[in-house]
């Protein structure tokens, strides 16, 4: 059987990382979620000083960077530099992550991590440019699709955001949106040859089946 790689992008909160995760734990694949990556290069710069808003320091951050993935299910940990990374989901760093994910160099770096990964097949990657920069040649390329609104609603029920406003997720939503789409380096599009998925109303285990539906009739 074909060694397939999967590409699934979507905005934040679209809950792509959940389905690929879910899907790939079904079809017993390799799972990357590549926007811990991103998230794992802001908590360690962070932890090394570095001027998130001064690109040449973020690019001499980058060219000693030495990144390696550990997989241990059914979660990966980060280890970089030789140290481990955690604390990935906070206030702080969802603030300063599109910022560092838009600097060119740090986006070939991850590029470079992504590719390896998906070289051995059997592979779902998921981010926000994945079926169009990353891995342009994928056998099967999603983009899922959640209204605002749904978005806000279900990061609003997330314990990770305890006590903000409904409204105030609703506009950080908004914000990494449009920094997504507008940033200058692989900005956050739909690929040509993608298939729509919007999850509106369903839960995981619905949109995972409509997802796999595809994956079987490869």
């Amino acid at each position: 059987m074909k060694k397939l790689t999967v590409a699934i992008d979507g905005t934040a909160g679209s809950g792509k990382s959940t389905l690929g995760k879910t899907l790939a734990e079904k079809l017993g694949y390799f799972f990357l979620d590549t926007g811990l990556l991103y998230r794992a290069i802001s908590r360690h710069a962070l932890t090394m000083d570095i001027d998130i808003e001064d690109e040449s320091a973020i690019c001499m951050f980058a060219e000693n960077l030495e990144v390696t993935i550990h997989q241990l299910q059914p979660t990966f940990k980060f280890a970089l530099n030789h140290t481990t990374v955690t604390d990935l989901y906070d206030v702080q760093i969802d603030k300063i992550v599109p910022i560092v994910a838009s600097y060119e160099v740090i986006r070939l770096k991850v590029r470079e991590i992504q590719r390896q990964v998906a070289k051995e097949g059997n592979v779902i990657l998921a981010g926000r440019d994945i079926g169009t920069v990353v891995l342009p040649d994928a056998d099967l390329k999603f983009y899922i699709d959640v209204s605002l609104e749904e978005r806000a609603r279900r990061r609003f029920n997330a314990q990770n955001v305890a006590n903000r406003s409904l409204e105030a997720i609703k506009e950080d939503i908004q914000l990494r949106d449009y920094q997504d789409k507008n940033r200058h380096v692989s900005p956050l599009k739909i690929a040509s040859d993608a298939i729509v998925i919007n999850t509106d109303g369903l839960d995981v285990e619905e949109a995972v089946a409509e997802l796999k539906k595809y994956v079987s009739n490869i």
